[in-house]
């Protein structure tokens, strides 16, 4: 890339090697993940509460490692063109960026959140198990209740979240290429055409900024609880007890 300002060229270029490093971690992540989906699929497992959100989890990391790797070949190719211009897209390019950004937002939204409901399913489960709905926690059916109205969240925020922050605009011609002392000197386009896409695109970072807080403190208590219990548990019953939690609730209980 031509013109690049002297205090971002090592940025730059570190990013540039990075990228090609990380196509290779995505590559080798897509493989572990594909050998752990074929795992999870066996018919064992598919009636497991938690193997049922674990292959959720594991088909959002599939979606958003098969985005990265394109993502990171379109980065490597704009360093490499001398007319490169970040900031800015050919047509194609932006429509490719907003539907990445799109899927690998769903993903993340699913996959964090089924990890939550996760853990906070099995602490409630144990932290009430005399209860009757421990038992509800634990049937296949509520998980995938849970798991659809975690995908149909997700797809409604995303939806309004894309509505509102993506306008695809042709940028002038003598737009200044980011990190560089050039000019476009051709017609691209901008993926946050007006100041309105551009408060909206602030805004729901900040919205899912907070969201991630949240979801790490509710992930912490519930993973508390989780371990508390597990131990409180251990103490009071036999450890052969541990392979019949799924036992009707009331024939087991905890004081």
């Amino acid at each position: 890339m031509k013109g690049v300002y002297n205090e971002f060229a090592f940025v730059l270029l570190f990013e540039f090697l990075f990228r090609h490093l990380n196509v290779l971690i995505s590559i080798f992540g897509i493989i572990f993940n594909i050998l752990h989906f074929s795992v999870l699929i066996r018919k064992p497992l598919r009636t497991e509460p938690v193997f049922i959100m674990m292959l959720v989890i594991c088909i959002c990391d599939l979606l958003q490692l098969f985005i990265m790797i394109p993502d990171d070949i379109i980065y490597i190719n704009k360093t490499r063109d001398p007319n490169g211009c970040f900031g800015v897209n050919t047509y194609s390019e932006a429509i490719y960026v907003i539907a990445a950004d799109i899927l690998a937002r769903f993903a993340s939204f699913v996959s964090t959140w089924m990890a939550v409901l996760m853990v906070a399913f099995k602490a409630a489960s144990i932290q009430f198990v005399s209860s009757s709905w421990s038992t509800t926690l634990l049937e296949p059916s509520t998980t995938y209740k849970a798991s659809t109205i975690v995908i149909v969240i997700s797809v409604i925020y995303i939806s309004i979240c894309s509505y509102m922050k993506f306008k695809i605009m042709p940028a002038r011609w003598d737009f200044p290429c980011l990190y560089t002392n050039r000019l476009a000197k051709r017609q691209l386009y901008l993926i946050y055409g007006t100041p309105a896409e551009q408060n909206a695109n602030f805004f729901f970072t900040m919205v899912e900024g907070y969201m991630e807080v949240v979801q790490l403190i509710f992930f912490a208590i519930s993973t508390f609880f989780l371990v508390k219990n597990i131990h409180k548990w251990k103490k009071i019953v036999p450890e052969n007890y541990m392979d019949n939690s799924r036992e009707p609730a009331g024939q087991h209980s905890i004081s």
